[in-house]
């Protein structure tokens, strides 16, 4: 059975965490992005990493050798959220169908859910779309 998006929804939040248990936004678009696409990629897998440090991280990974930066998006791509308080990436997601699977904020009762790509762009100051090179 192929998996989907939907597939990844309920994950309840975990910092550092990439299994069904619990996971932050990294450890499901990791998920996601081996359950769904086939891509294993083990950047930065089980990263503690919160606020500041976290969007280091998630710049760092974004920009590596193996990321190339789109202009818009296809199934699969990582979606990277710049703050409109920061001005920095704060949280990641994972494209596919016009809307984007993320991990909620850290706290106990969120999960992992799906929103419209342009729920997200009126929420944060700027959306950067990212794609794996090994597709």
């Amino acid at each position: 059975m192929t998996k989907t998006l939907g597939d990844f929804v309920g994950i309840p939040y975990k910092k550092g965490g990439d299994s069904r248990a619990g996971a932050d936004c990294w450890g499901v678009v990791l998920m996601a992005l081996e359950g769904v696409h086939g891509i294993k990629v083990d950047e930065q897998r089980g990263c503690t990493a919160e606020g500041a440090e976290l969007a280091h991280v998630i710049a760092e990974t974004a920009s590596g050798a193996n990321w190339q930066r789109v202009d818009e998006p296809e199934d699969g791509d990582v979606v990277v959220m710049v703050s409109r308080h920061s001005m920095r990436p704060e949280h990641v997601g994972l494209y596919g169908g016009g809307k984007v699977l993320h991990s909620m904020r850290p706290r106990p009762d969120c999960a992992s859910a799906i929103h419209p790509l342009k729920f997200l762009k009126r929420y944060f100051h700027r959306l950067e779309f990212y794609r794996y090179a090994a597709r």
